[in-house]
């Protein structure tokens, strides 16, 4: 009974080890997901930006300059 227990013991500490191992690999994966989610909107957030800041460049060379002054 006693080499039985030894064998099971063994079993969960290495099942635990896989475990964690999973674990790691989830989380690095994970996280590199994230990473590149996050690159991604940011370049969008930059392309956004820099067209609505020629847009605005635009309205403003249409505007005549008398209403620029006010």
């Amino acid at each position: 009974q006693q080499s039985q227990q030894q064998i099971t013991q063994q079993q969960i500490i290495l099942l635990q080890q896989q475990q964690a191992q999973e674990i790691v690999l989830l989380q690095q994966q994970h996280a590199q997901q994230q990473a590149q989610e996050i690159a991604l909107l940011q370049q969008q957030h930059a392309q956004q930006l820099a067209s609505l800041q020629q847009q605005l460049n635009q309205a403003e060379e249409l505007v005549p300059n008398q209403q620029q002054e006010h």
